[in-house]
């Protein structure tokens, strides 16, 4: 895994630093992804390439780094605080059960699906926010996650009110 971060750094580094300059500000820009990085090692533990590919994953971490940033400059709390497990950076959205019944059921889709419901159901991203990670269709990323949910309802009714 340190491999894989070693060469997503030195592949994508330049990359996220222009992606982010605009919404960081440029002297803030390389904090941010410096810190996703060392959050990305941090958490090595909790990334799971069968549901997500690496980049994807590192999206969510520069894009949680980029809100605590802002949090920080609204009310002076600090991004670089020690890190505990209690940040990790995906936290259950609903009961354990259901999280593991959406993560066996992600788990069997494939590509860009995966990815976008990975996402949307298990990380809570927003609909605009999987697709400017994914890229594509915003109107097929609808139709997954909308699916998604229909096949939840009938497959497991028991979870009917928790379906995102």
């Amino acid at each position: 895994m340190k491999e894989e971060l070693a060469q997503l750094f030195k592949d994508r580094y330049d990359d996220y630093i222009r992606m982010y300059k605009s919404r960081a500000g440029a002297q803030d820009v390389e904090d941010v992804v410096q810190e996703a990085f060392y959050r990305a090692l941090y958490y090595k533990h909790t990334f799971n390439p069968a549901l997500v590919p690496l980049e994807h994953w590192m999206s969510g971490i520069l894009d949680n780094c980029l809100k605590d940033l802002l949090r920080e400059k609204q009310n002076g709390s600090s991004m670089h605080d020690k890190l505990t497990e209690d940040s990790a950076i995906i936290e259950s959205r609903g009961d354990e059960d259901f999280t593991k019944v959406l993560t066996k059921e992600i788990g069997k889709k494939s590509g860009d699906n995966k990815n976008a419901l990975y996402l949307y159901f298990l990380c809570g991203y927003e609909l605009r926010e999987v697709h400017r990670v994914i890229g594509g269709s915003y109107n097929t990323i609808e139709v997954w996650t909308r699916r998604f949910k229909d096949m939840l309802r009938a497959s497991y009714p028991e979870y009917k009110e928790q379906d995102a």
